[in-house]
C-alpha cells in the first residue's frame, strides 16, 4: 500500500510540475480579438445560428486578431468580451478552402472598409446565413464578380505544362484562350533564366545567351505571404474569428529546353611531333558570312556561340611558316549546347640538296718538243667523281614550327656520289641553312677542307 501511495505521490509531482509548462505554452498562442466600425451600412439577417432568428447589423465592424484583419464565422454571436485570450485552432470545416478564396478575392487583393464588408456578407451567406436586406453599395454585383473569381481559381492557362523549347536568340509567343493569365501576377521560378514578358493574357519568352539548358517557369497567383494555414480563435463565450489563408499559391508552369549555341574548335597540330601549330590562317564561312581566324599558340581557332543547326565551312587558306598547306576543308554542322572538335595536321616543308662532285682527271696523252727531247704530258680536265663521301651538317640552328629539328653543326646525312658524280641517296631535308663537308675520296684525290 506504502509502495502504491508513492507511486500516486510522483504521479501527482509530475502532473503539478508539468502542468505549469502546458499552462505557459498555450498562453505563449493566445491572442487578442478586437473589431472597431468601419462602415454605417445596415444590413437584415436571418441568422442559421440562431435558427432564423431576424438580426440587423447596424452598421459594419472590422474584427481583429493581434490588431490584423479576421473575419466572423459565428454570425449571430456577439464579441462582448474584446481583448486577450483568444486561443487558436486550425480551421477544419468543409467550407475553408472557399472562404479562404472569399477572403483573398474579396478583401485581401484590394483591402478597404468597403471591400471588407461585402467580404463578410459573402462569407456570412456562404455559411448558410440569409441576407434580407443591404446598404451595402453595389453588393450583388460586389458579390457576383468575387465568386466568379474565386470559381476561376482552378483554371489554368491553356498552355500549362507545355514543354517549351528555344534555341538561343528565338522566341515564342503563348497567348491563352482560357483568359486567365492576367490573373497569375508573381513570377515564382524562371529558373532556365529566359527573358520573359507577360502582357495581359499573352506570354513572350526568348532564349538568351546566358540561358540555361533546362529549367522551368512558374507563375502565381498569390504571394507567399498568403499562403498558410487558416486558424480560428475564440474565447469562451465570444465568436470565432478567422484568419484566412489559401491552401495553395495558384499556379501554373511550363517546362523549359533550351538549345544552347554551339561551339567549334580547331586545332593544327605538326604531323610529325604532335605539337600545336600557331599561325595557320582558318576561315570560317557560315550564315551568308565569313570569319578568318589565326591559330593560337595553343593550336586553336575557335568560333563561338553558333546557332544550333547552322552549317559552318571551314578551310585551311594559310598554313604556317615551315609547313605544306594541304588545301583542307570541310563542313559541319553546330550541335546544341556542344563544342565539335576536329584536329587537322600540317606536314613540315622539306627540301632537296642537289649535290655535284666534280674532280680533275686525266683525259689526253700529248707529247711536246722541248730544249730536253721529247716530253709526254697529260691533259686533265674537270669529270663526275664518283665514290666521294660527304657529311650533310647544319649550317644553322634548323627551327621549324618552333621545334629545333637539328642544332648548328649537326651531321644530319652521310651521302655518296655515283658514277655521274650525283648524290643519288640525298634524304629530303627540313628547310634550312646546310653545308656539305667531304668525307672521304677515291685513290688519288685530295680531300677539300
Amino acid at each position: 500500500m506504502k509502495k502504491v501511495n508513492k507511486l500516486i505521490n510522483r504521479l501527482l509531482l509530475f502532473v503539478l510540475i508539468t502542468l505549469p509548462l502546458i499552462t505557459s505554452a498555450s498562453s505563449v498562442y493566445a491572442a487578442e480579438g478586437s473589431f472597431y466600425k468601419i462602415g454605417d451600412w445596415v444590413s437584415t439577417w436571418h441568422s442559421k445560428l440562431l435558427n432564423g432568428t431576424h438580426w440587423t447589423e447596424q452598421g459594419s465592424n472590422m474584427m481583429t486578431v493581434d490588431g490584423n484583419p479576421a473575419f466572423c464565422i459565428e454570425h449571430g454571436i456577439p464579441v462582448t468580451e474584446p481583448g486577450a485570450g483568444f486561443e487558436p485552432s486550425e480551421l477544419s470545416i468543409p467550407e475553408k478552402d472557399r472562404l479562404a478564396l472569399i477572403a483573398y478575392y474579396g478583401y485581401q487583393t484590394n483591402p478597404n472598409a468597403l471591400s471588407y464588408t461585402i467580404t463578410q456578407h459573402i462569407i456570412w451567406e456562404t455559411l448558410g446565413n440569409e441576407l434580407l436586406t443591404t446598404q451595402v453599395p453595389n453588393y450583388q454585383a460586389e458579390k457576383q464578380r468575387i465568386l466568379n473569381q474565386v470559381n476561376a481559381h482552378n483554371i489554368k492557362p491553356s498552355f500549362d505544362n507545355q514543354t517549351i523549347e528555344l534555341n538561343v536568340g528565338e522566341s515564342i509567343t503563348l497567348n491563352d484562350s482560357n483568359g486567365v493569365l492576367n490573373k497569375y501576377k508573381v513570377l515564382a521560378s524562371n529558373s532556365a533564366n529566359l527573358n520573359v514578358e507577360k502582357s495581359g493574357n499573352t506570354l513572350k519568352l526568348m532564349a538568351k545567351a546566358a540561358s540555361k539548358e533546362t529549367g522551368t517557369l512558374q507563375y502565381d497567383i498569390a504571394n507567399k505571404n498568403d499562403v498558410g494555414t487558416t486558424f480560428v480563435y475564440h474565447k469562451k463565450g465570444q465568436q470565432r474569428l478567422a484568419k484566412f489563408k489559401l491552401n495553395s499559391a495558384g499556379s501554373f508552369g511550363l517546362t523549359i529546353k533550351v538549345n544552347l549555341n554551339g561551339h567549334v574548335k580547331l586545332k593544327k597540330v605538326d604531323e610529325t611531333t604532335g605539337k600545336a601549330l600557331a599561325n595557320t590562317k582558318i576561315k570560317f564561312e557560315y550564315a551568308g558570312q565569313t570569319k578568318e581566324v589565326t591559330t593560337k599558340e595553343n593550336g586553336l581557332a575557335e568560333l563561338r556561340d553558333i546557332k544550333a543547326g547552322t552549317k559552318v565551312k571551314i578551310t585551311e587558306i594559310q598554313a604556317a611558316d615551315g609547313f605544306v598547306n594541304k588545301g583542307l576543308s570541310q563542313e559541319i554542322v553546330i550541335e546544341p549546347n556542344k563544342t565539335i572538335e576536329i584536329t587537322w595536321n600540317n606536314q613540315p616543308q622539306m627540301g632537296l640538296l642537289k649535290l655535284t662532285k666534280l674532280g680533275k682527271q686525266p683525259v689526253e696523252l700529248t707529247s711536246l718538243n722541248s730544249e730536253y727531247g721529247f716530253i709526254q704530258q697529260l691533259e686533265y680536265d674537270q669529270a663526275p667523281l664518283a665514290n666521294v663521301v660527304f657529311d650533310l651538317k647544319a649550317a644553322e640552328d634548323i627551327l621549324v614550327g618552333g621545334t629545333k629539328r637539328y642544332v648548328k653543326g649537326e651531321v644530319v646525312a652521310t651521302v655518296t656520289t655515283n658514277n655521274d658524280g650525283v648524290v643519288e641517296n640525298m634524304p629530303q631535308l627540313f628547310l634550312g641553312k646546310y653545308v656539305a663537308v667531304e668525307k672521304s675520296v677515291p685513290a688519288g684525290f685530295i680531300i677539300n677542307h
